[in-house]
Parts: structure tokens; C-alpha cells; sequence
């Protein structure tokens, strides 16, 4: 999951990219020292008050990309500021002035920003997953300033949709650089949570994607897209209670995130080899229609859609957890801006 972090990120960051929450120019300028503006009133709502995280909302990290110090990573983290991206379009301001007059006043002269931000720091707090997500996703005040004087409205940030596209279908992949891997030393142990609050100790393949790329198609226009590695998730875990890892192929759950935020599923054929010749070569989950062969780099092509295609980790019905992040990976994820985003597929996965 923690591979899934960075790649879920992927598509996302690069639609909330916005520096600041604003809405046009400049409104600095003094206005007429004989017509100051003295109270606004929003008479009608913006056409949009509800946003969405990652899309149109998330948190400006004031980090140098050469800084190297964790404690100060961690503390840019902790106090990133939050910002959503208001737009102001169909809002009617009306302004009072000084000399009794009233009129309207354009949108596009005002600034906004968010008068009850969210910070990451007391999210990364609590324990509760349930409370952590309600202290995003919940209805927020939104100050609208021009000239000093302010009115404000309230807007909603809701989650950002984990949902398997309906646009898009997987066409195929070619294989990475690496695709066998050693049972003995190519796993590292993760901790996850069942719905009980039990703990699992569980082993987690270390995929190398380096070469890999993916093709879906537009299922409206037919047009095909390649992702390269930036944009793929690979999952394989192996739980206690299932069978011995022996060589042999695998299949892996796999993730491709779009530009424009839709998921699209896979399934990945892998080989295991093992240093170890005590193991048997019977596989507990073997591939029956492909031989895998290592640098092949041959496209992949599989059928498998959004209602066929399995997660070997979510069978097991347990959730990746910690508190509700380890501090070990907290800078890595909310780099990416992503503990919300694990926090809400989390909560899906659970579900």
C-alpha cells in the first residue's frame, strides 16, 4: 500500500498544483478616499459550493526539493497551508460605501481564503479513522475580502472518487526491466489491520517498475493511452494463513491512474525463485495462461474488467493502518499529499 501512496498521487497532483485559494486580480488598490467601501454582502451564492480534494482542494508544501533535514520536512508537513480553489462565478457581492451607496460589486476584484483550514499535523494526530476524515471532508468557511472588508459563504470538500472508471479499459502492459523476483529477500513486512483491530503481519512484494508501461483505451473514443511507471500501482501480499510462497508465477493486482484521476485495473504476471531448495516449485497461486520470461518486455494483454479483476490483498479483508500513519512513512506520503487519500481508500478497501 505504501507503493500505492505515490501512485494514486500521480494523476492527482498534477490537477492541484494551485498555490493559493484567489479569485482573479489584485485588490490592493485603494479605491476613492471620498467612496470607501465599508460592508459587503453576499446576496447570491457561486453556482459551485461543493469541491473536491486533490481536484480542486489539498495543502502547498513550503519544502526545498534539496532539503534533506526530516525534522524540517516533517514540520513543512505539519503546517502546510490548506487551500481551496473557490470559484466565485454566479456570486452576487453587493457593497455599501461610506457615502450610503450601494452597489454591485465584480467577483473577479475579490480575494478568498479559507477562514477554518485543516491542518495535517493534528490529523496525523488521530487515531480514529473516522474522525480524521471527518475533519476533512466536512463544510467549510470561505472569507471573501475586497479592500479590507470582508463577507464569507460556506463550501463543502468532499472526497476524491477511488471508483473504477467507467472510460477507460485496460489493453495491455509491458513488462518491467525485473519481473522475477526472490521469495527470500525481494519482500518486506508490513503491518496491517483486520476489522476487528487485529493485527497482521503480512509480506509485501517490492516491485521494481522501472521499463513498465501500461495501454488502456477510451472506451467512448477508442483512443489508446500509454502510461509509464508513475502511473502504476502493483500489489502482491502474502498473509499468514495462506499457503507457503513456492517458485513459481504469480498473479499481482495492478492499478493505472489517468491524468485526468480514473483508475483502471489489472492483473500482473510475475515469477517467483527462491535461494532456498528446500521449496517445492508448486506455486499456491499459479498463472495457467502465460509463461513469464525475465526482460521479455512483450506486451501483456488481459481481458479482465473493474468486476473481474482481484485484489490478492483485499480477499484477506484486512486495511493498512498505523496511527493512522507510522511517522517512518509520513513524510512520504503527505509529500504527495496523500494521507487523506489513504485514509479515504482505506475506508473503502474496509467496506
Amino acid at each position: 500500500m505504501k507503493k500505492l501512496l505515490s501512485a494514486v498521487i500521480a494523476a492527482m497532483l498534477m490537477l492541484s498544483c494551485s498555490t493559493a485559494t484567489f479569485s482573479a486580480t489584485d485588490s490592493t488598490a485603494s479605491p476613492d478616499e471620498a467612496k470607501k467601501l465599508v460592508s459587503m454582502e453576499m446576496t447570491e451564492l457561486p453556482s459551485k459550493l461543493d469541491y473536491i480534494l486533490f481536484l480542486d482542494a489539498g495543502w502547498n508544501f513550503d519544502i526545498d526539493e534539496n532539503e534533506t533535514d526530516p525534522d524540517k520536512i516533517l514540520d513543512a508537513i505539519n503546517n502546510a497551508e490548506f487551500y481551496i480553489n473557490v470559484d466565485l462565478t454566479g456570486a452576487t457581492i453587493m457593497g455599501t460605501y461610506s457615502d450610503g451607496t450601494t452597489e454591485e460589486i465584480d467577483p473577479d476584484l475579490c480575494t478568498t481564503s479559507v477562514a477554518d483550514p485543516v491542518n495535517l499535523g493534528e490529523i496525523n494526530k488521530e487515531e480514529d479513522i473516522e474522525k480524521a476524515l471527518a475533519m476533512v471532508y466536512r463544510e467549510y468557511t470561505i472569507n471573501v475580502e475586497l479592500y479590507g472588508v470582508t463577507t464569507s459563504f460556506n463550501v463543502t470538500v468532499d472526497p476524491y472518487d477511488f471508483d473504477y472508471s467507467d472510460i477507460y479499459e485496460f489493453v495491455s502492459y509491458t513488462e518491467p526491466d525485473k519481473n522475477i523476483y526472490d521469495i527470500d529477500k525481494d519482500f518486506s513486512q508490513e503491518i496491517l489491520f483486520d476489522e476487528e483491530d487485529n493485527e497482521i503481519i503480512v509480506d509485501s512484494l517490492d516491485f521494481d517498475l522501472t521499463g513498465m508501461t501500461v495501454t488502456i483505451k477510451n472506451k467512448e473514443t477508442g483512443e489508446l493511452i500509454t502510461y509509464g511507471e508513475d502511473n502504476i500501482y502493483l500489489d502482491f501480499m502474502h498473509f499468514p494463513d495462506d499457503p507457503e510462497l513456492v517458485p513459481g508465477e504469480y498473479t499481482a493486482f495492478g492499478e493505472v491512474y489517468t491524468d485526468d484521476g480514473e483508475i483502471v485495473p489489472f492483473d500482473f504476471l510475475f515469477k517467483l525463485i527462491s535461494t532456498d531448495d528446500n521449496k517445492t516449485p508448486t506455486p499456491s497461486n499459479p498463472s495457467s495462461d502465460s509463461t513469464l520470461e525475465n526482460n521479455s518486455k512483450k506486451p501483456v494483454s488481459k481481458t479482465d474488467t473493474p468486476d473481474t479483476a482481484v485484489n490478492t490483498s483485499a480477499d484477506n479483508g484486512a486495511i493498512q493502518t498505523g496511527n493512522p500513519v507510522s511517522a517512518g512513512i509520513l513524510a512520504v506520503v503527505m509529500l504527495s499529499g496523500t494521507m487523506i487519500a489513504f485514509l479515504t481508500y482505506r475506508k473503502k478497501f474496509e467496506r
